[in-house]
């Protein structure tokens, strides 16, 4: 049961003869002691309201929504083909969720411009800022390179630094280079990504009069901003601290941003 699978996550303890609204009151006075201020339900994709039990489960969703404060935050793949916001198809009951929750779509980040490459280069930043590893010196990743690995995913952006920093630990080098991280195997998608990437690369014209990409025109520009030290003025600063990308969908009053 779904409540009792939240309840467990709380680590709450639940009378043996409780039945399943008696859990549900627990959870939802849980919530409202602890103050959670937002809920996140990952994979819903694979809720399937097509059946009688999707559609409870989704019933249920709903009902804990309603009854408590916190921000509820759906994540999933090909959500809007899913049938969840249709109710499995039942036309009477579409608006029901439909009506609660506002679709995001989300995509790779892109560097095809210099606000999306400063973008990328603010989620390099704010990772590398968090590895503890001794002798890495911070603003020595290239987010151009990372960028070519993994194709903009952030999923493999953070599988390549962290089993980066692993082995880093482990080899006792306590610094990510470009060779640990060429020996790293990303997802697949990733990595036919950067075989493609590398691949068009080498069969390209050499014309020297061939228009570059605007990354590639503007790259040096924010290398600059990441290599200043810290006095050398707020502009830089703040394009690279900048935020607010939406991350998933939530309805009502619900969104969930960064």
């Amino acid at each position: 049961m779904l409540s009792a699978a939240i309840a467990e996550y709380m680590n709450l303890e639940l009378p043996r003869a409780a039945t399943s609204t008696d859990i549900t009151k627990l959870v939802l006075e849980a919530l409202r002691r602890y103050g959670t201020q937002l809920v996140i339900i990952d994979d819903i994709h694979f809720l399937d309201v097509s059946v009688k039990d999707g559609r409870l489960a989704n019933d249920h969703l709903k009902h804990l929504a309603n009854f408590c404060a916190a921000t509820f935050v759906y994540t999933g793949v090909e959500v809007l083909n899913s049938g969840l916001f249709l109710e499995g198809g039942h036309k009477e009951r579409a608006t029901q969720t439909a009506g609660r929750f506002t679709h995001f779509e989300l995509r790779r980040f892109g560097i095809d411009t210099l606000a999306a490459a400063r973008e990328w280069a603010t989620v390099v930043k704010s990772m590398e800022e968090a590895l503890g590893l001794f002798k890495h010196k911070p603003g020595t990743l290239d987010w151009e390179y990372l960028h070519d690995r993994t194709g903009g995913s952030i999923n493999s952006l953070s599988i390549l630094i962290r089993e980066a920093a692993l082995d880093a630990v482990a080899t006792g080098s306590e610094r990510i280079t470009k060779k640990i991280m060429n020996e790293i195997v990303l997802p697949r998608a990733s990595e036919e990504s950067y075989r493609n990437k590398r691949r068009r690369r080498r069969t390209a014209p050499t014309d020297r009069q061939a228009r570059p990409k605007p990354a590639d025109a503007e790259a040096a520009s924010i290398r600059d901003e990441r290599e200043a030290p810290a006095d050398s003025g707020a502009p830089a600063k703040q394009a690279l601290q900048q935020g607010g990308r939406v991350l998933a969908w939530g309805g009502h009053h619900r969104g969930w941003t960064r």
